[in-house]
Formats: structure tokens, C-alpha cells, sequence
């Protein structure tokens, strides 16, 4: 993909960046560590995801999952609790919509989704503490079921319209049909800067269950978790002013420079390092990228804490 509408909105900001920097020896030394062979065998059909649904329902499924999928750390962090076992983040938002359907609740229909009420949704995602911006999230669902009924789709499938082969393509066409969903994206010196995180989270999940899409269009998922990760292997450097905010875990604004900054630069990093990466082995993926480095982030410290922004879209 010559031009790419997420890595060229970038691009600029990286350019003329006063927050965040990328160390380029740094990410070469740490790209040279990577055991090419372990990449080559990362297997990204394994997942959780609910295995007696139709294919129809399975994308419904993961649409409404990653539609949810984002600001989980709260003080204290939501925790579901299943068969004794504390799940937190995304691990029990799935556990708790699995439930859910299990039960017979109907999210997997433009009705019951436009139609979901606030304390419907706060007893489908019940744990020790109430999940933060639930009002948000209820929005988010009442505008997939109100656009699915208005543009009187038929099925979950119907939305891909044959798109079987490109991920990307599909995240893209994710961001046309619910922008208020998943088009996570802001406008800057009257450009667009896009990231796109969640609609690409869910065409990579789509592989899961339609194998026959090419995820090799997918950028690095710009989140909490990676950009901390780079930052602690000093791939990322941050301002003294920023460290010093985020140590102290102040809150950076929802779509000022700084958090613009950190996601963007992660975001171009993992680009760079799929690239040097694509050297010995040219098949390797930015999205397999992002799954390395987020493995390797459970092998650090965990008393670094990553930048804190409340939004929709992570």
C-alpha cells in the first residue's frame, strides 16, 4: 500500500513533534533482538471469541465487542469475576458480552441494540465497580442499532459486502458506516489525523473468523499499553514536562498535542521497525509488530505507569 490515509496523517505530526521522539538506534537495536523465526509463528486465529455463533452472528458479535473495547483503568479497575477468576479490561468486556448472549440478551439485533437502555447495559457489564463512561458506551450501541435500522441492513454480513479479503479495507468502510463508532480520528492544522484504533482492532478479530483476510494493511493499534512499552525500552522519548505528568499519572486531554503525539509516534515506530523487520522477513506485519511488543511489555516493570487519557476510542 503506496499511500496508507493513516500512516500519511502521521507522517506530519511526527515531523514537527515537541513531545515525543523516536530514538531510531534505539528501535534498531531492539528490532535486532527480535527472534524473526518466533514472528514467523504467531498463529492470530487462536482467540476467545464465542464458537457456536453463525458467521453472521460472530461478526455482529465482534463488532459490538470492539465497540466497547476501550478506557478500562479506572480507580479501582473494572474486574469481572468468572469461575473465581478476575478478568479485567477487554478480557471481561468478552466474558461478560458472552454471558450476555448466552443468556438469551438481544444485542445481536439493530432493535435490541437501539433500544438497549442504561441499566440494561450496566447489568450486562456488572463487576465490583461500575465500568467507566458507561453512558458513553450505551450511546455508542443505541447509534450501531439506530444506523443499522435506518440504512436497513439486512445482516451483520451484509455490512462487509463481499470485502472477504482486506482488512484494512474493511476498517476503513467501518469508519464510513458508524463514524460515531469508529472513526477515531481529529482534525489538526485543518488536516485529518487518523488513528482508527478500534475499527482496526475489529477487521483484525474479523480474521479470526474469515481467514481468507490479508491483515498485512494494518498498523500498529495506538493505545495505553504499547506506547509505554516503547517508551520503556527507550524507543520513545518523551518531553521532561510529559514524563513528569505521566509519572504522576495526571491526565492528558482527549485530542490535545501531547496525546496526539505519543499515539502517533508509536504508531510510526512499529511501522519503522516492520519495515527493517521486512529485510529478512518480508511477509511480517506491523499488526504481528504490535503483538510483540505488547508481549514483551508483560515481561517489564509494572510500575511505569502509561499516559492517561479518557476517550471512546482506547
Amino acid at each position: 500500500m503506496d499511500h496508507h490515509p493513516i500512516l500519511d496523517s502521521l507522517r506530519p505530526i511526527i515531523a514537527s513533534a515537541r513531545w515525543v521522539t523516536i530514538n531510531d538506534t534505539r528501535l534498531k537495536d531492539v528490532v535486532d533482538t527480535i527472534e524473526v523465526e518466533s514472528l514467523a509463528k504467531i498463529d492470530l486465529t487462536a482467540d476467545q471469541f464465542p464458537r457456536d455463533l453463525t458467521l453472521n452472528q460472530s461478526i455482529g458479535f465482534i463488532l459490538i465487542y470492539d465497540a466497547l473495547n476501550f478506557y478500562f483503568w479506572g480507580e479501582p479497575k473494572w474486574t469481572v469475576m468468572k469461575n473465581g477468576q478476575p478478568l479485567g479490561g477487554s478480557y471481561g468486556l468478552l466474558e461478560s458480552l458472552k454471558t450476555a448472549i448466552e443468556d438469551g440478551t438481544p444485542l445481536l439485533t439493530p432493535e435490541g441494540l437501539q433500544h438497549l437502555t442504561q441499566a440494561q447495559l450496566a447489568d450486562i457489564l456488572k463487576a465490583n465497580t461500575q465500568i467507566p463512561f458507561l453512558a458513553e458506551r450505551l450511546h455508542l450501541l443505541q447509534d450501531m442499532g439506530k444506523i443499522l435500522m435506518e440504512q436497513h441492513v439486512e445482516s451483520w454480513s451484509a455490512l462487509l459486502e463481499g470485502n472477504h479479503h482486506d482488512a484494512f479495507t474493511i476498517a476503513e468502510r467501518l469508519t464510513h458506516i458508524f463514524p460515531t463508532v469508529f472513526k477515531d480520528e481529529i482534525v489538526y492544522q485543518n488536516q485529518p489525523v487518523r488513528f482508527w484504533k478500534r475499527a482496526q482492532l475489529a477487521a483484525l478479530h474479523l480474521a479470526h473468523c474469515i481467514p481468507s483476510l490479508n491483515i498485512s494493511g494494518l498498523t500498529a493499534l495506538a493505545d495505553y499499553k504499547i506506547p509505554n512499552v516503547l517508551r520503556q525500552l527507550g524507543i520513545l522519548e518523551y518531553h521532561p514536562t510529559l514524563a513528569q505528568r505521566i509519572e504522576k499519572k495526571e491526565e492528558i486531554a482527549s485530542g490535545s498535542e501531547e496525546e496526539m503525539e505519543i499515539r502517533a509516534s508509536m504508531v510510526i515506530a512499529v511501522d519503522l521497525a516492520t519495515k527493517q523487520l521486512q529485510t529478512s522477513l518480508p511477509e511480517v506485519t506491523a499488526i504481528q509488530l504490535n503483538d510483540i511488543f505488547w508481549h514483551i511489555g508483560r515481561t517489564l516493570p509494572t510500575d511505569n505507569p502509561h499516559h492517561r487519557t479518557k476517550t471512546i476510542w482506547y
